[in-house]
Parts: structure tokens; C-alpha cells; sequence
């Protein structure tokens, strides 16, 4: 049995787990392989009713670092913050079940955050596989923290969830995961910890982030999401306004002010999906000049889309301020 560093864990891995039995081995042994051995993996197991439990009960009996935490029915961000709260570690790297980590991912993030004190989130570059592990396009993000946060609050590039690296005292601090914010729990958090130190990103791809079909990425099959991250961002800007946050859940007038935000949303959302019916027309097959000359067309039939379509591309979606200010005036109203 391995319990090497099994007793005095520097890293806590937390891997939420519901039905991952597919690729859940692979993603247990990119953790195993680790340069690093000074860590304990925490997977938080919400139910699954596949070979996922036997999986992971298999690997506990090799390495004692393994720890399995099972709450059927707990949701994402409930089961994360359960995992913070067993987690040993100074620091925790997260991970779902169905990516990986390279070799290094958990050493080099260790020293980038020792060398900074002041990160309070620490992401990495991605490789895209397909479920088969085929390797597609890479990604490096900022490494500064105005340009990271900007980006969250542009909804542009981010490093991706598994690869993010924070300290355990200051995601308590936080309050960790807002289980309000059912699908973007992961973007809510960044916004209160940018609130509370540095965002950092290294440039290296770090983290092998699978797509496939059972995700909710993409547009159509992801509304909730985009609403609950637009509630996310616009409560940002409350705050750092000086507003009452009206985001949370425990705040008198949370559902009018998600219905405030759906509204105030609803036309771009449109222009959401219009975007992704265009670009789902293009295979990879087909070139960039095949796309390039439908915008052209549209420029024609629809300007103020391209219009829109080119802002976003270039700069991100810079409405949440103004609609803060908006919310901000009703209560200021009433």
C-alpha cells in the first residue's frame, strides 16, 4: 500500500465524482502520476449509480491518499465545498473526473503560488482531447490578474476548472461554493476571491480537458448556466460598487433580481444563439473563409448582429456594469 505523505498532505486534490466511471480511472491515475507526491485526492462521490464507487474503492486499497467521501444527491457545488471542508492541505487543486493533469501540473503550481503569496487563484493552460483522448487544440490564458479578471467579467477565455490551484484558508474565507449558483459556480468563486487577493494563470498547458456530448458547453443545451453567470458577474459589480448583493440567496430580493438579470439579458441571449446556430454550420472540414463569408452576407441582412458579434469577439460582453447601476437605481427607488 502507498501512504507516502498520506499523513502531512501540502496539496488536497478535489474530484467531484457522479457516474464517471468511463474515464475515471484515467483521471485518478493522472493524480497518482504526479511529480509531486506530498497530496491527498478527495473525491466527493454525489450518487452515481455505475462502477465509479468500485473504482475508486479499488485504488484506496493500493494508495492510502485516496479518500472517498460519498453524499448521494448533494449537487456540484455542495459536494465541492464538503471536499473543503475534509481537505488537510494548504493548497487544493481541482480536477473532474473526466480530465487529466500532466505530470508536473501539481509541482509547478505549488511554487508559482509560493513565489506569489499574494494568488489567491492559480489556473493553467489546457489540451482539448475528445472522448476517446484524441488530442485537439491548446490554450494559455493571462498571467496577469487585471487581464484574468477581466476576462471573467468579458465572459472571455478563463482557465478551466480543473486546473484551478487555491489556497484552503482563503476559499473558507470565501465561503467556497455558492450552491445558488448552480452552473457557474466556478466563475462566482473567482469573482469573490479576485476580491480578496491576486489571479494568476501559468502558461503551460497543464491540464487535458475532455469535450464531449454529456456536457452542457455549448449554448442551447447550457441556458441556466449562462443566466446563472450573468447573475454572478452583475453581482460582482454590486459589490464593488457598494450595492447590496443582491445575488445571494439569502438576500430578500434574490429571485427579482435573477428575473431583473434574465431580463435585461433575454436580447443578447438571442444573439447567443443565433451565433452558435452560425457557427455549428461549419464543420472542420469546412475553412474560416467559408464562415467569413456568411458574416460578410450578414452584414447585409442583419448589421447590427455582426456589429455585436464583432464587438464581442474582440472585447467580451461589457454590459454587467450598467446593468448593476440599473438594479442599483430601483432599490434606490424604492
Amino acid at each position: 500500500m502507498n501512504n507516502q505523505n498520506a499523513a502531512f498532505p501540502v496539496i488536497s486534490v478535489l474530484m467531484p465524482c457522479f457516474n464517471g466511471a468511463r474515464w475515471l480511472s484515467e483521471s485518478i491515475e493522472s493524480v497518482l502520476n504526479q511529480t509531486l507526491t506530498a497530496f491527498e485526492l478527495i473525491i466527493v462521490d454525489g450518487g452515481s449509480s455505475d462502477d465509479s464507487i468500485n473504482i475508486i474503492k479499488g485504488y484506496i486499497e493500493k494508495d492510502s491518499r485516496i479518500i472517498l467521501l460519498e453524499r448521494p444527491g448533494l449537487g456540484l457545488s455542495a459536494s465541492l465545498n464538503l471536499g473543503i471542508d475534509a481537505a488537510r492541505g494548504e493548497w487544493i487543486a481541482r480536477l473532474d473526473a473526466d480530465d487529466l493533469s500532466e505530470p508536473e501540473r501539481l509541482a509547478l503550481q505549488l511554487e508559482a503560488s509560493i513565489q506569489n503569496p499574494k494568488l489567491v487563484f492559480l489556473g493553467t493552460g489546457l489540451t482539448e482531447i475528445d472522448e476517446y483522448g484524441s488530442i485537439g487544440k491548446s490554450f494559455c490564458y493571462p498571467v496577469q490578474s487585471a487581464k484574468l479578471l477581466n476576462n471573467l467579467v468579458c465572459f472571455k477565455r478563463f482557465p478551466p476548472h480543473s486546473s484551478a490551484f487555491y489556497r484552503t484558508s482563503i476559499v473558507r474565507k470565501a465561503g467556497g461554493y455558492r450552491t445558488e449558483i448552480k452552473r457557474a459556480e466556478d466563475l462566482d468563486l473567482w469573482l469573490r476571491l479576485s476580491e480578496l487577493g491576486e489571479l494568476g494563470s501559468i502558461p503551460k498547458c497543464l491540464v487535458r480537458y475532455r469535450k464531449h456530448a454529456s456536457q452542457t458547453s455549448n449554448f442551447e443545451g447550457g441556458t441556466p448556466q449562462v443566466i446563472d453567470a450573468r447573475v454572478a458577474v452583475v453581482g460582482y459589480w454590486l459589490r464593488r460598487n457598494g450595492v447590496s448583493d443582491a445575488s445571494r440567496f439569502d438576500h430578500p430580493q434574490y429571485q427579482l433580481f435573477r428575473e431583473f438579470v434574465t431580463k435585461k439579458y433575454a436580447s443578447y441571449f438571442q444573439r447567443y444563439l443565433e451565433r452558435d446556430r452560425l457557427t455549428s454550420r461549419f464543420s472542420s472540414k469546412r475553412t474560416k473563409w467559408d464562415l467569413l463569408w456568411s458574416i460578410v452576407k450578414l452584414s447585409v441582412t442583419k448589421p447590427g448582429f455582426v456589429v455585436w458579434l464583432v464587438d464581442f469577439q474582440l472585447f467580451g460582453e461589457r454590459v454587467a456594469p450598467k446593468f448593476a447601476r440599473e438594479w442599483a437605481a430601483t432599490q434606490t427607488l424604492s
